[in-house]
C-alpha cells in the first residue's frame, strides 16, 4: 500500500503506511528502506540515512538500502561515502552496475 502512494506521489500517505508497518514489526528492513526513500524524496537526507542504516542493521544484504543510502549521501554532497554504498549495492545486485556506471557513480 505504501508503495502505491509513493508511485502516486503522495509522500505523507506513504510515510504513514510505512510507519504503521514498522509499529507492527520494527524488524521489517524493506519498510525502513522504503521510509528512507520517501524521506530522501522530501530532502530529509539525514533522517533517510538513519532509516537506511536501520534497514542494513536488519539485513546487510539489502541492495536497495545500500543504493538508496548512496542517493541520500549524494544529496548531502558526501560523494565518497555514496560511491562506497553504490559499490556495495552493485556487488549484491550486478544488474544495477551498468545503471550506476551510466549515471557516473561507478
Amino acid at each position: 500500500m505504501g508503495v502505491d502512494f509513493v508511485l502516486k506521489n503522495k509522500p505523507s500517505e506513504a510515510m504513514l503506511c510505512f510507519e504503521r508497518a514498522l509499529d507492527k514489526d520494527p524488524g521489517l528492513a524493506v519498510a525502513w528502506d522504503s521510509k528512507g526513500g520517501v524521506l530522501t524524496k522530501l530532502g530529509r537526507h539525514q533522517e533517510a540515512i538513519r532509516c537506511f542504516d536501520r534497514a542494513l542493521e536488519i539485513d546487510p544484504r539489502l541492495a536497495s538500502a545500500w543504493l538508496n543510502k548512496g542517493m541520500a549521501l549524494i544529496g548531502l554532497d558526501r560523494k565518497e561515502e555514496a560511491t562506497e554504498c553504490f559499490r556495495r549495492a552493485a556487488d549484491m545486485e550486478p544488474k544495477i552496475t551498468e545503471l550506476l556506471r551510466r549515471a557516473g557513480f561507478l
